[in-house]
């Protein structure tokens, strides 16, 4: 276990490898301080993209159009902006509040909203916004299984972590029972996902349907965020508490 970025309230990890940055880089929100940061996956090179946001939470990331998404807890929106920060653009209001997935291929974005209690979509560009799944209690950011057509994302107020197909129909708890799981990630190859579980104060894993759940890093202060380095054999989280990024190995060692 590794420690390596400290004084921040952190939330939401995204780990990415462009060319415009010409190196493997972690991107975090840093919601207590209302910035964006990028820093090197050893924690050097800490930078500032965006700041004097309301309580920012993601961001994640299209490589492809040199673009990075967020929302906002507070402002209930979601904003789009070039890698490096500039060229700000909203894209959605009155709605979002979760860290947004991205659907490249369809075109689309996917996102929660934590204060109506849904989970829902709109074209890239923020036209066409639908609702797909109500009545939740308090949803977090979701996250796609493109190639199997799933939506999964954890439910803090509920204590679920839950399934559906790409168009809302389907919904099903996977995970009952949890003590407010946060942010989660996947790994479609190895069939597993990877979650915060806030209350309780642990990393976890279990299988994409559900079982097999298992604790891998205990006593951490308020877990949030959460990214899975899969070649590099590493999990990062974002400790809210503490104020602190940390890794480990993916087995939790």
């Amino acid at each position: 276990l590794r420690r390596f970025l400290c004084g921040m309230a952190a939330v939401g990890l995204l780990l990415a490898a462009t060319t415009q940055i010409r190196s493997a880089s972690i991107y975090w929100s840093n919601t207590g301080g209302g910035d964006i940061r990028r820093a090197n996956l050893d924690g050097t090179g800490q930078k500032v993209l965006l700041s004097g946001l309301a309580t920012p939470i993601g961001p994640t990331l299209d490589l492809a159009r040199g673009h990075m998404y967020w929302g906002s807890i507070s402002g209930r929106y979601l904003r789009r902006t070039n890698l490096d920060g500039t060229g700000s653009k909203t894209l959605i209001t009155g709605m979002g509040g979760g860290g947004p997935a991205l659907d490249l291929a369809g075109g689309l974005i996917y996102g929660s909203d934590p204060v109506a209690g849904n989970i829902w979509r709109a074209n890239l560009d923020g036209t066409g916004p639908q609702v797909l799944v109500t009545g939740l209690n308090d949803p977090h950011a979701p996250v796609l299984d493109g190639v199997g057509g799933k939506i999964y994302w954890p439910e803090f107020g509920g204590g679920n972590i839950w399934r559906a197909n790409l168009d809302g129909t389907g919904s099903t708890i996977l995970v009952p029972g949890l003590a407010g799981p946060s942010l989660m990630a996947l790994d479609i190859a190895g069939g597993t996902m990877y979650w915060a579980n806030q209350g309780s104060g642990d990393i976890r894993r279990a299988n994409l349907d559900g079982s097999g759940q298992e604790i891998l890093v205990a006593k951490q202060n308020t877990p949030s965020g959460v990214a899975v380095d899969l070649s590099g054999g590493h999990i990062y989280w974002s400790n809210l508490g503490s104020g602190d990024i940390r890794r480990a190995n993916l087995d939790g060692t």
